[in-house]
């Protein structure tokens, strides 16, 4: 318990000054009104009151003579009582600070902590006895908590404090009544002493409320303070005297702290409150001893130890056990209380990084060390895995040092430096000694000779020496000889020879690790040397400092990352080249027979352009001429049975797999490999990848999708780094046939059986015998096969995995699926000719994942509802009317039915579906109830159409969408689709992803959704101005308005426009044939001026509105300075773009600003005569202007300015 370090203090006094050593006269007045305890007044002699006065001037403690009288009269009143303990002008500020917290209505629970001994219990009593001075609350009451805490037994010590009996065995009536109680004591505080874990207070019966009761907490742990709902600023941190943590420049510290640690130590050397004075001989030793505690209350109390002792021979003798951790009573008595911080760290892995981090943290002001140093000396120590980024290597050491932190082992100056308070150091030191553990940690400046060699032991794990004034190592003390075997002067040595050879290029090869080149010997600086590396892990180059458009990443010949339109024709047969010029000699390409030269190109094919496999495979077989040979070499090859070229490039890539360590990412690396082969061979969608890695349980299933998504993305980011994937963009990744051929190797000898197969010209599937009973995952693509034979039933218990895809098969028998109990992945998807799934699909019970995109025939799925296992079913782009069953399937977090255009559902057939995350039903002729959806709370992704009628009962769900795309459409009569389809699984990344398309809507007012960015509005035929229609909305940053006939205008000048009084976000704006659109911005209020509204747009296009003439009026113009792309086009009334004045004069003429304009596309528009009158003022370069089809334009203006440079031709 904290008490046995920071006890309850013998004497009591409560001081309200801002400098305990220098009181004016009416602070110590203040002091005149002490309470000791709670049981009533006692009275106090003036020799009483004489001496406690004579106490307090002894410690600097002044008064003037005038108000002597005042201030014993009070005194008599209200007697005072001192503490041995009160000392340091911090404590003091602490006392104000939590009464002014205490008057705070809107604080409820204060935090003290700080690490063990340094005062907090004695400042929550400092504080209780000035509560009950004041009289500002009711009650104090006191309970210690500790290490044995529970509620039950909380409850009951808080009952007995207070007067109550909690005989009920149920805990919640407990703390009805201990609450009711508490209320009737009114205005109390709570003082809970010594907390070590977090406490549910409103469990307990502590409810916080205004006039109620406050709790005031004493804990180590500040992390707990923060768990119990503290303020930041109702923590109060605590320091050593002397220690304080916001002081850094020594000019800011107060000379009257210097000695607050010396000052406290006489004390408790001293009788009556009076300071002992020592002989200056003794003194000096004295100051030694206490300087060891570096100002923590709970070292300097234990003086006691030296109560009376005169003799200097026991202070010198005291002193030098106390250096050597010899002197029992006090270092175990220390120790017992810092242990408890220690103990409650739980971790073994974090008590031993606290072990490490006190034998490190040393520097030449004793205690204190880079966290960057330190943290990189726990890697190396190995209490943090070194094989990881340096970012997440920092993350785990931050987050290490954090915890220590908040268990108050270490603290921190600021954000770059950390120091162990040396006690803390020593009883970590006293830790290892008790585990048999040898350690040398000195810091001793008059030390000038270092330990001899018995000193180091045989068992010595650590030495860690500072600040001596060692001028020599003798010869024979350590065996090491500081020569070539020294990394430090081989690396200086290295370095000038590097000096010497100047202007140098080094190339490391095959890196595989980050290196530290300083510590190699290795300093890159200009005309020196420069460094080029190769490597296969991406953030090896990154951690090595090199610059981004420094690192030149390679791609297999002809596999270029660029889209295909950018890639050069002649290099089409690069690979083909390489392999003729290895069959060759002297650099010559061979020549082959033709029927040779075809079959040598399906085997060139095979590599994929990767050179390692077409070197090998050149090697082999160079000098040979019978066709015979090259096609069995070719058969062999596709087999993987050419075993001496496949072993020796699956060789080279398996360093990449092992190279991965951990177990799981290996795993989803086999998985991805499989999985990731689509219609050009070897791409994959990022996002069904990921989906299937959570199918097959790679990804935990029970996180939200946004953290499924950011796992997955770091798997694939990880395994692009190492090369074993690549992605051509945002959306796909791509296996090489090389790699994903290593992986089914790896697997072959795991002895782990998978079919994968991609080959047009296949027109029969594989027969049951080759599906054998150990197979686990099949995956088929792109094959000629037109049926799978009637009453082929492969026996596969373990089969999990089955993807089968665009085949040309128009059914399944209904014996497929008879012996795949264990299947839990199905993908039928892009089968275009498939009609109708078996019946026996309902009887895979253990199946998890049905995909069916893109079967264009497919109208018959069987009823689903037996599948209870199922949790991701997509059915889209296919020609299905139904889908039965969806009701039954409660495990369903996954549906996608998106894109069937005869697809309808039964009103409500979704609402048992609560687990649901991803619901899209776009491009259905599916209505979707409301009640459907208000159940789905776990709902991240949603697309979907209502009826307009049911807008405002949507909005009131308490849905917490991610992504959203909805359509509210009249349902008579109007075709529901979607035209620009938004991924519902970018989340916040696009802003098309919370997006709402309103089609023939007749009511006015819909309050937008404040998260709304997007917004669609397609076909209405009443809305007039959408500013009357919408209102809400600060959030809104696309708008897109098409074929709306009676639409007049968009925004207006109105103070009470809802809408347009928020939007101020617009980034693009599209609108496309609108018949009577006559302004975008209509004024109805000539004081008002919304320029805003345009202030962050972008892009801006408009085409076939033929009723409007001029574009921009006025009060837009103004606001266009981040308009980057604009295009008019097919408006036949359009004469004006940018109106700069409201005046007709013609000669009337100014200038417009856009700085950011880079295109400007004019098409079509008869009428148009002026762009602007003046000139425009464009940014550093000059945009791009298309302009045709524009015959009445007059060239004369604008005037483009590019900065100071005018160009008059428009």
């Amino acid at each position: 318990m904290e008490e046995v370090a920071e006890g309850i203090p013998e004497m009591i006094c409560t001081p309200t000054s801002s400098s305990v050593n220098h009181q004016n006269n009416a602070e110590i007045m203040n002091l005149s009104e002490g309470v000791n305890g709670s049981d009533g007044n006692r009275s106090v002699s003036e020799n009483d009151i004489a001496k406690q006065q004579q106490s307090l001037e002894s410690r600097g403690k002044k008064r003037k003579r005038e108000v002597d009288d005042v201030w014993l009269r009070k005194l008599q009143e209200n007697p005072l009582t001192l503490s041995t303990e009160f000392v340091g002008k911090q404590l003091d500020l602490h006392i104000k600070r939590v009464s002014k917290l205490l008057e705070d209505n809107k604080v409820f629970v204060i935090g003290i902590c700080g690490m063990g001994g340094v005062g907090k219990t004695l400042l929550a009593t400092l504080v209780e006895n000035e509560v009950k001075r004041k009289a500002t609350f009711k009650d104090v009451f006191w309970v210690t908590v500790s290490h044995n805490y529970s509620i039950s037994k909380l409850q009951h010590d808080i009952a007995k404090i207070i007067g109550v009996k909690l005989d009920e065995d149920d805990e919640r009536i407990r703390a009805e009544n201990l609450s009711l109680a508490l209320e009737k004591k009114g205005k109390s505080i709570l003082i809970l002493d010594d907390v070590w874990n977090y406490i549910d207070l409103q469990k307990v019966g502590i409810h916080q409320k205004v006039n109620g009761i406050k709790v005031i907490l004493t804990t180590r742990l500040k992390h707990v303070c923060h768990q119990m709902d503290c303020q930041t600023n109702g923590i109060i941190q605590m320091f050593p005297l002397g220690c304080l943590k916001e002081v850094e420049s020594e000019s800011e510290v107060d000379e009257d702290e210097d000695d607050e640690d010396w000052e406290l130590f006489m004390l408790k050397l001293g009788h009556d409150e009076t300071p002992r004075t020592l002989p200056h001989e003794i003194e000096e030793i004295a100051r030694c001893i206490v300087e060891r505690f570096k100002g923590l209350p709970l070292g300097i109390n234990v003086a006691r130890a030296m109560d009376g002792v005169d003799d200097i021979h026991q202070w010198k003798h005291a002193l030098s056990r106390l250096q050597k951790l010899e002197m029992r009573q006090v270092v175990e008595e220390v120790f017992k209380v810092l242990k408890c911080s220690y103990d409650n760290l739980m971790e073994k892995d974090l008590q031993n990084c606290f072990l490490y981090c006190a034998l490190f943290s040393i520097d030449d002001e004793g205690w204190k060390i880079n966290k960057d140093e330190l943290i990189m000396k726990l890697v190396d120590n190995g209490q943090i895995n070194e094989n990881m980024s340096l970012e997440e290597i920092f993350d785990e050491g931050n987050t290490i040092l954090n915890k220590l932190e908040s268990h108050s082992l270490i603290s921190s100056t600021n954000s770059s430096s950390v120091y162990t308070h040396p006690l803390v150091r020593n009883m970590a030191c006293y830790i290892l000694k008790e585990c048999q553990r040898n350690v040398i940690v000195k810091l001793n400046k008059r030390l000038t000779e270092i330990p001899l060699s018995h000193r180091w032991a045989t068992d010595l794990e650590l030495v860690h020496m500072r600040d001596y004034d060692i001028e020599e190592i003798p010869e024979g003390i350590i065996d090491v000889k500081l020569d070539e075997d020294d990394e430090r002067i081989r690396a200086k040595i290295l370095s000038l020879a590097f000096e010497k050879k100047g202007k140098s290029i080094l190339i490391l090869d095959d890196v595989w690790k980050y290196i530290d080149l300083q510590k190699v010997g290795i300093h890159p600086k200009v005309n020196g040397i420069k460094v080029i590396l190769t490597t296969r892990l991406k953030h090896v180059c990154h951690q090595m400092d090199c610059q981004t458009n420094d690192i030149i990443q390679m791609f297999p010949l002809c596999c270029l990352k660029e889209s295909e339109d950018e890639v050069d024709e002649d290099k089409v047969d690069e690979g083909w080249e390489l392999f003729m010029l290895k069959l060759g000699h002297d650099e010559t390409p061979r020549t082959l027979p033709h029927e040779i030269e075809e079959i040598v190109r399906c085997i060139v094919e095979r590599f994929k352009g990767l050179p390692l496999g077409i070197n090998l495979m050149a090697r082999t077989m160079d000098g040979n001429d019978d066709i015979h040979q090259w096609k069995h070499a070719l058969s062999r090859l596709q087999k993987l049975e050419m075993r001496q070229v496949m072993e020796e490039v699956f060789k080279v890539l398996k360093c990449s797999y092992d190279n991965l360590m951990e177990k799981d990412l290996q795993n989803c690396f086999l998985y991805c490999a499989l999985f990731s082969i689509d219609d050009e061979g070897w791409k994959i969608n990022k996002d069904e990848l990921i989906m299937k890695l959570v199918d097959n349980g790679q990804i935990n299933e029970n996180m939200s999708l946004e953290e499924i998504f950011d796992e997955g993305n770091t798997i694939l980011s990880k395994l692009e780094s190492h090369s074993l994937i690549s992605s051509t963009n945002n959306s796909s990744v791509y296996t090489h046939p090389l790699v994903r051929n290593m992986a089914c190797y790896i697997l072959k000898e795991c002895q782990r059986n998978v079919i994968v197969k991609l080959n047009k010209r296949l027109t029969e599937i594989p027969l049951s015998h080759r599906w054998a009973t150990d197979l686990e995952l099949v995956h088929m693509r792109d094959y000629d096969i037109e049926e799978i034979p009637e009453g082929m039933s492969p026996n596969c218990p373990k089969l999990f995995a089955l993807i089968l895809n665009e085949l040309s098969i128009s059914r399944v028998p209904e014996s497929f699926f008879m012996y795949m109990n264990n299947l839990s992945i199905l993908d039928l998807s892009y089968n275009e000719d498939l009609e109708s799934l078996p019946d026996s699909i309902t009887k895979l019970r253990s199946l998890v994942s049905l995909i069916l995109k893109g079967c264009d025939s497919l109208k018959h799925v069987p009823p689903l509802g037996e599948l209870q296992r199922l949790s991701r079913l997509v059915i889209s782009n296919t020609s299905i009317g139904e889908v039965k069953g969806l009701e039954k399937l409660i495990k369903l977090k996954w549906l996608d039915l998106s894109c069937n255009k005869s697809l309808n559902l039964e009103l409500g057939s979704l609402s048992n579906l609560t687990k649901m995350q991803y619901l899209d039903l776009r491009n259905t002729c599916a209505m979707m109830a409301v009640k459907d959806v208000q159940g789905m709370n776990m709902l991240e992704c949603f697309g979907g159409t209502f009826d307009c009628k049911d807008y405002d009962c949507y909005r009131k769900t308490k849905l917490e969408l991610k992504a959203y795309h909805l359509t509210f459409a009249n349902v008579c009569g109007q075709e529901i689709r979607i035209d620009d389809y938004v991924d519902l699984k970018k989340f916040d990344s696009d802003p098309s992803t919370k997006t709402i398309q309103f089609g023939d809507c007749k009511n006015l007012g819909h309050k937008l959704p404040k998260d709304l960015t997007c917004l669609h509005i397609l076909k209405n035929i009443h809305w007039v101005r959408i500013c009357d229609a919408l209102s809400i909305n600060n959030s809104l940053k696309m708008i897109d308005i098409i074929s709306c006939r009676q639409l007049e205008s968009l925004f207006c000048s109105s103070g009470s426009c809802s809408f347009c009084t928020n939007i101020h976000k617009l980034e693009v704006l599209e609108l496309q044939r609108l018949e009577s659109l006559t302004v975008v911005y209509k004024v109805v209020d000539q004081s008002l001026s919304r320029s805003g509204i345009f202030s962050c747009l972008k892009y801006f296009n408009i085409s076939k509105c033929n009723r409007i003439e001029t574009l921009l009026t006025p009060p837009l113009v103004q606001g266009l300075r981040n308009l980057e792309e604009m295009s008019v086009c097919y408006c036949k009334s359009m004469k004006e773009i940018f109106s700069v004045s409201n005046c007709d004069d013609e000669d009337s003429t100014s200038s417009i600003a856009l700085p950011k304009l880079t295109k400007l596309l004019l098409w079509d528009l008869p009428q148009l005569k002026i762009v602007c009158k003046g000139s425009i003022r464009c940014g550093t370069s000059l945009p791009k202007l298309v302009i045709n089809l524009c015959p009445r334009l007059d060239k004369q203006h604008p005037t483009i300015e590019i900065q100071d440079v005018q160009i008059r031709n428009f």
